[in-house]
């Protein structure tokens, strides 16, 4: 795919099908492209401006994609290309039970992973696949469902995993209930697991939910239930069941203080579940959410012809004229590393081994710190991750705190 890192992949469409193929560029674009671009991340539906993340790399992996498929159509093209060493990255199911849509990626790695894939199943006939696949040492890593809560139909793609994941399924959000996802997602975080994928399907009027949640071992900070609040009369479960623009108000104060969308679906009610972590993609990344369909075709047009993947799309909704899309594109999901630097007048080794410890060993986010004496106070360091765009900031922002006597710094959150 590259030809002296001057070739990239460009999407096109072929009847209603999402692919890639390379094309070559100029030198003088090429390096625009590489070197030049480059702005802070903003997410923005049709009506918003469109910004570019992050410089981009020379090309993408090869991949595929489709949307608004039949089962058969899907499962086909599934067949086509897993036997040219295609996986799925992402995978959608909405629409009705009883003719389901799908949307799918699959990208060719060089090393290709074995997968087992479900689509249409029942909640009954998911409980026996995840069953047998767990007991051959495969576990889940996209779960995703349409129709009601008290009959929904689940797809899935498992991949060799030790542990097996954390999966629920049925659901509620019913804070305290210990069947809801607020509980799951607390046993989680007491086990140092973090939510890598989740289905939001039924309705407003019954939500339901099910996830897979996998170990934490980067220690990431992350949010999902934020709690309920009021709106125009309105119940509002931020980060569960946010409407369109609470899940805009969501993603700007999570972005805000540096935290990105890990993951975000939705259900048939246009409610938005969201996953924020404190970590960066290399890469930046672009996010998309309240898409018809024709608009998440402009948005992958637009954005992997920069270099960027659909690394997630998701989509809900009754049939395809009510359906809504949600995604994030991003050129890479490789992370940045998480840098500890000290500076300042006054020394102190042991003092600086302990809190770079402590930081990575909680997964603090971004913060600096002081060390105080009782004739002086001197800034000595700060831990931080890069910044929008990948590069290190110039101050940590604006919750920066001092850890000096009598003035305790506030336990970390995890949103």
């Amino acid at each position: 795919m590259c030809r002296l890192a001057l070739r990239r992949a460009a999407a096109v469409r072929v009847d209603g099908m999402l692919t890639n193929h390379p094309v070559l560029m100029s030198r003088r674009r090429a390096l625009c492209v590489l070197g030049v671009l480059g702005a802070e991340v903003a997410l923005a539906t049709s009506l918003q401006p469109v910004v570019l993340a992050q410089p981009q790399p020379a090309a993408l992996p090869p991949f595929v994609g489709w949307h608004d498929r039949t089962q058969a159509q899907h499962l086909a093209l599934r067949d086509q290309y897993v036997a040219q060493g295609f996986r799925f990255l992402s995978l959608s199911i909405y629409g009705a039970t009883s003719a389901p849509y799908y949307a799918a990626v699959m990208i060719q790695p060089k090393t290709p992973t074995t997968q087992h894939d479900y689509a249409g199943l029942s909640a009954a006939q998911w409980q026996a696949a995840f069953d047998a696949e767990a007991a051959q040492g495969y576990g889940p890593i996209i779960l995703t469902a349409t129709g009601p809560a008290s009959g929904p139909l689940f797809a899935a793609v498992f991949e060799p995993q030790s542990p097996i994941p954390l999966t629920r399924h049925g659901l509620n959000a019913t804070a305290g209930d210990p069947n809801s996802i607020q509980s799951l997602n607390a046993q989680a975080k007491s086990q140092n697991l973090i939510l890598r994928w989740a289905a939001s399907y039924g309705d407003a009027a019954a939500p339901a939910f099910a996830g897979i949640w996998v170990p934490n071992t980067a220690n990431t900070q992350w949010g999902n239930d934020s709690g309920s609040y009021n709106a125009g009369g309105q119940t509002v479960l931020s980060g569960l069941l946010d409407n369109v623009a609470s899940y805009q108000a969501r993603f700007d104060a999570q972005t805000s203080v540096w935290s990105r969308p890990h993951f975000v679906t939705l259900n048939a009610s246009s409610q938005y579940l969201s996953v924020f972590v404190d970590s960066w993609l290399a890469g930046g990344y672009q996010a998309r959410h309240d898409m018809s369909s024709a608009d998440y075709q402009s948005a992958f047009d637009t954005w992997t012809q920069q270099g960027y993947l659909p690394v997630c799309v998701q989509a809900a909704g009754s049939d395809l004229g009510s359906a809504r899309f949600s995604a994030i594109f991003a050129p890479t999901r490789d992370t940045v590393d998480k840098t500890f630097t000290a500076s300042g007048p006054v020394t102190n080794d042991k003092i600086d081994t302990a809190v770079r410890q402590a930081m990575h060993q909680y997964g603090v986010p971004t913060r600096r710190w002081a060390s105080c004496t009782a004739r002086n106070s001197s800034t000595r360091g700060a831990t931080r991750w890069p910044n929008r765009a990948g590069r290190p900031p110039s101050r940590p922002p604006a919750s920066a705190w001092r850890a000096c006597p009598r003035r305790p710094p506030p336990w970390p959150s995890s949103n």
